[in-house]
């Protein structure tokens, strides 16, 4: 591990044991939130299923070009000669025949396991015949060289002993078959078995710039990272032919004091307690002590507003049977707010203004973390004390609301899409961290709705272009490295410049 070791403290990060979760990273400075921690290569990473046809196996892009397929193989796809060639020097040219000889195989969770399984071995072994060169190599800050990824990898947690007799038989088969398909010298067929316990607890989902999983991915370094349901920082991905293996990227959602813990969040944090718990342990083998899961232990090392304000966010994600917002409900939320007459009357849409007036400048404006815990704890107060129905701010509620919401905006509905919109943005801001992704990105699906709306008046104009300075600076933190992730920062940048050009525009005419 003196490898690993070495390369995290050029990126200003320290690995140390810990006796609950086995090891912590943590940050040797300070780190403003919007910031790129540390960035790393995968030792795999390829399409999920549903994407094998649709993004290109080696660089993983969606290309203008159809996609080629090997002319020997026919099974995996490619871009260009350029991405087909590197991908036959990594790995294709031993695993051509193999997939030749398979004949069409159902592309399901086995296979993944079994491909990924097949792509990581041949990198371990070509690593360990190699490895007294790689004893030499030094650690440099421009990349994770060979020698960290693979020796990291080889140090994480398996979790074997903890699996239950049908998994173990299942992987001893597919390991049984990968050890018969390549020649490996320097690999059991035991320690791949090992291998594909790692995976199960250590692997990653690739999710695009609107977070839709289209890979997986085996990141060794990324996996050194704890999970909290109140994470710091985020995982996002830069893929194309300059990253050639999917470029992970560790980003800061908040600001990090020197000595502090680097966490992500493995689950949607949006999840019941229990669910996050029940999940996390059949997954990975533990359970959560984040201050969240931890919240109504009084004694535990966060403010009491922080405290009480994590307490009131698993009140609203705590599973309720049957009492979920129903189609009628959400039929009358779009009624009370289109009717001008009855919207200050009504004590829902009133708190859902409020929500949104009150958080919206926490987006926008550098305040504090304690000043916007506050603010928390205030509009919780006002929910207990106004609103009958709190199930109308629970994320049981979210499903419903979100179908129907996405329903109008392929109905080009736009005036009900965006009333609804509000309502999940609510949801949205109390429960998700301040800077989470998927708040910035609806914030700005919120914000086109809005401006598509052509019986706005100014006060929609208004409203909406406050919505789109939130999600700039929202995205501007989660979405500032990797092209594409970029693309969507810069699409927020273009609207926003249209939103400001008609209030200017309708200044002018006063």
């Amino acid at each position: 591990m003196q490898c690993t070791s070495e390369f995290l403290t050029l990126h200003g990060l320290s690995l140390e044991e810990n006796p609950t979760t086995y090891r912590t990273l943590k940050t040797l400075k300070h780190i403003s939130k919007g910031s790129t921690i540390i960035t790393s290569p995968s030792l795999a990473c390829f399409p999920i299923p549903s994407m094998v046809n649709i993004r290109c196996n080696n660089c993983l892009e969606i290309p203008i070009e159809p996609l080629k397929t090997c002319s020997r193989c026919h099974k995996t796809f490619y871009c260009n000669v350029k991405c087909q060639k590197l991908a036959w020097s990594a790995h294709h040219k031993i695993l051509c025949p193999i997939y030749k000889k398979e004949g069409n195989k159902v592309l399901d969770n086995d296979y993944m396991d079994e491909e990924m399984l097949r792509r990581v071995a041949l990198r371990i072994e070509k690593y360990l015949k190699k490895k007294t060169y790689y004893e030499t190599e030094t650690v440099s800050l421009t990349g994770l060289n060979e020698k960290v990824n693979c020796e990291t990898f080889l140090t994480l947690m398996s979790h074997r002993e903890k699996r239950t007799p049908e998994q173990l038989e299942k992987f001893k088969a597919i390991a049984k078959n990968v050890f018969s398909d390549l020649d490996l010298q320097n690999i059991t067929q035991d320690e791949l078995i090992t291998y594909l316990c790692r995976f199960s607890c250590n692997n990653f989902n690739l999710d695009d710039s609107q977070l839709f999983p289209f890979g997986e991915g085996t990141y060794s370094i990324g996996s050194l990272i704890n999970h909290s349901c109140r994470p710091n920082a985020i995982m996002m991905y830069s893929i194309g032919q300059q990253t050639s293996s999917g470029l992970q990227i560790l980003r800061s959602i908040e600001n990090i004091k020197a000595g502090e813990e680097i966490t992500i969040s493995y689950i949607d944090v949006a999840m019941s307690r229990t669910s996050r718990q029940k999940l996390l342990n059949e997954k990975y083998f533990f359970k959560c002590q984040c201050s969240r899961c931890s919240s109504d232990n009084v004694s535990i090392d966060i403010t009491e507003e922080e405290r009480k304000v994590l307490v009131n966010i698993e009140q609203l994600t705590k599973m309720r049977n049957n009492e979920e917002i129903n189609e009628k409900n959400i039929k009358d939320l779009l009624i009370s707010q289109m009717q001008q007459n009855q919207m200050t009357n009504d004590p829902i849409s009133s708190i859902i203004s409020n929500i949104i007036i009150t958080l919206l400048p926490h987006l926008t404006e550098e305040t504090s973390k304690s000043d916007y815990i506050q603010t928390l704890e205030v509009l919780f107060n006002k929910i207990h004390t106004t609103i009958t129905n709190q199930n109308f701010f629970t994320t049981s509620s979210l499903s419903s609301a979100t179908k129907h919401f996405y329903d109008r905006i392929d109905l080009q509905q736009w005036r009900e899409s965006w009333i609804l919109g509000r309502y999940i943005l609510t949801i949205y801001l109390l429960i998700y961290p301040r800077f989470h992704p998927i708040i910035g990105l609806h914030l700005f699906s919120l914000a086109k709705c809005m401006w598509n709306d052509t019986y706005k008046d100014k006060d929609k104009i208004v409203e909406s272009y406050e919505i789109i300075k939130a999600a700039k600076k929202t995205l501007e933190i989660t979405h500032g490295d990797g092209f594409e992730n970029r693309m969507i920062v810069t699409q927020v940048m273009d609207l926003a410049t249209n939103m400001q050009t008609e209030l200017t525009e309708i200044e002018r005419k006063k």
